[in-house]
């Protein structure tokens, strides 16, 4: 039937969206600034600072599924000063999977911005500002 999951398609499927899902999570907490991320009613919700500084609870966007979020991250890596990482990662992808790089995926997207912000999802400095030795 047209329409309907076929029963070896099902398993995959869930696993995709899940893994669609951990993504978007990761994204919003070490990119975008997120705490307390987690499925609350079958939707990803979690606290954001508000223009005044108050943490709010709100519904996560779906920036591994959706383009139009998926685009806000290439502003939100010009702001954390990491733009060239972010576009070197890309670079890596679209070359890898051999597509152009217009072609890139929201999921894809969110993938080079967690690399592109590093580990634990500190930024890293962009200059040498290591402590000088004290002679």
């Amino acid at each position: 039937m047209i329409g309907t999951i076929t029963g070896w398609l099902w398993p995959h499927l869930l696993r995709e969206c899940a893994c669609m899902r951990f993504v978007a999570s990761i994204t919003a907490e070490k990119v975008f600034g997120w705490k307390n991320v987690h499925k609350h009613e079958g939707a990803l919700v979690g606290k954001k600072q508000d223009k005044a500084g108050r943490w709010r609870l709100a519904k996560v966007p779906n920036y591994s599924t959706n383009p139009v979020h998926a685009y806000s991250i290439e502003d939100r890596m010009k702001q954390l000063g990491r733009l060239d990482h972010y576009l070197r990662e890309l670079f890596r992808i679209t070359r890898s999977k051999n597509i152009p790089s217009d072609w890139v995926s929201p999921d894809q997207r969110c993938r080079a911005a967690i690399k592109a912000v590093g580990q634990y999802g500190q930024v890293r400095p962009l200059s040498g500002s290591r402590k000088q030795a004290q002679k």
